[in-house]
């Protein structure tokens, strides 16, 4: 995706605590991080450099992430970039919803880093591989991740379309 040798996550959070918590897990793991805190500039710089990863708060200061995600999903260049939702919500129609609009996984606030960087790990690792992202028919589990490390487990194993 971005041509540089360490994956880029965009994340898209209106809480500046939560920028900053992804922001210090994914750069101590080895990725190039950056931050948004509203729609408008999460797209603008999706555009410009093709992040690896997309990680979108769901609720984005009166903003839906869903609809984010729609509109950079409806960018080509974006189909295939994963989206991780995160969320306090645990509302059984946000997971279906997330699923709906193209995310691949829903993480859970408060983030636990350690899962959050083991999905990250995951994602970036498949995402890289050209020969995977060329795959239409490509299916994986989309599961719903707790971030509470006291709470942790993985939700629904029904398959979709990355």
């Amino acid at each position: 995706m971005n041509d540089s040798q360490q994956p880029l996550i965009l994340v898209v959070d209106d809480e500046p605590e939560v920028l900053g918590e992804v922001a210090a897990a994914t750069t101590a793991a080895g990725y190039a991080c950056h931050g948004c805190a509203t729609g408008e500039a999460a797209e603008e710089f999706a555009q410009r450099h093709l992040p690896d990863l997309i990680i979108l708060d769901v609720q984005l200061g009166g903003q839906s992430g869903l609809a984010l995600c729609e509109r950079l999903k409806s960018a080509p260049a974006l189909r295939r970039v994963p989206v991780m939702f995160l969320s306090r919500s645990q509302v059984p129609d946000i997971i279906r919803r997330n699923d709906t609009v193209g995310g691949t996984y829903y993480l859970r606030k408060p983030l636990d880093p350690r899962v959050l960087v083991e999905l990250i790990d995951m994602l970036t690792s498949a995402a890289g591989t050209r020969e995977f992202l060329a795959d239409p028919n490509l299916m994986v589990p989309c599961e719903v991740i707790h971030g509470n490390a006291n709470d942790r487990g993985v939700g629904p194993q029904e398959m979709c379309p990355l």
